[in-house]
């Protein structure tokens, strides 16, 4: 798994993950975990965000490791291995401790509409996972708040989106 925050781009970390012998390992699958504060969309390619380096999002389905990868290497082609998107989420209503953006809970039931139509509709994807059922209390100092359901469990219009993508 690899993730759009950290010190290496998931384009990086495909290209220098070598086995013992030197090649590229066979890969069945890949895993990313798309997390970015841009609307959900591979038409654009997008600048890096907030100084941190991979901040890319559903940006790096299309312009960045696994379609690289792909790209180098023949076998990995052949195989038609698939991409994995676990933990897609947005925050809602404040940041938090896991993420300093945020949107309101309109665009975050946008959001991940359009990222399950996105998952929907290319072939080389093979799920979207969604990370978050219940947000934390407002009471919890940098609680997470990028659950369907607020902690009293009161929906939030992106459960009704998930329900609708599903």
């Amino acid at each position: 798994m690899t993730l759009s925050f950290g010190p290496v781009r998931p384009r990086n970390y495909l290209r220098w993950m070598r086995l013992p012998n030197g090649k590229p390992p066979p890969l069945d699958w890949y895993g990313h975990n798309p997390f970015s504060q841009r609307f959900p969309d591979l038409r654009h390619t997008l600048p890096r965000l907030s100084g941190r380096p991979g901040h890319e999002g559903h940006r790096h389905l299309r312009c960045g490791g696994q379609a690289d990868y792909k790209r180098r290497y023949p076998a990995f082609r052949r195989r038609g291995s698939r991409l994995w998107l676990s933990e897609f989420t947005i925050s809602s209503d404040r940041a938090n401790l896991h993420f300093d953006f945020f949107v309101s809970r309109a665009q975050q039931a946008r959001f991940l509409s359009a990222g399950y139509r996105i998952a929907r509709r290319e072939p080389y994807i093979a799920g979207l996972g969604w990370i978050g059922l219940f947000d934390e209390p407002v009471t919890v100092p940098g609680g997470i708040t990028f659950g369907l359901m607020t902690h009293e469990g009161k929906r939030k219009p992106a459960y009704f989106a998930y329900k609708r993508a599903r």
